[in-house]
């Protein structure tokens, strides 16, 4: 996380901060690119807890109707 925080808040170029955390300039991007991936999720899993509020919303409102268990999605 530290290198995420340096290139993304400091603007460090990832060459210092590989320098700095002694590890390689691949080691860095990988890093950088791993940050970003779990950015992206944490904010699809709020997104998501917004949206499931809105539909049980719905539901609790009876605008919903329940499928059949033994439906499947076409």
């Amino acid at each position: 996380m530290l290198a995420y925080v340096l290139w993304n808040e400091f603007n460090a170029k990832q060459v210092n901060i590989a320098k700095v955390l002694n590890v390689s300039e691949p080691t860095i991007s990988l890093w950088l690119k791993e940050m970003r991936f779990r950015a992206e999720i944490h904010s699809l899993k709020q997104e998501l807890q917004e949206v499931r509020a809105i539909a049980q919303g719905l539901q609790a409102q009876g605008l919903i109707e329940h499928r059949q268990a033994f439906d499947v999605l076409q």
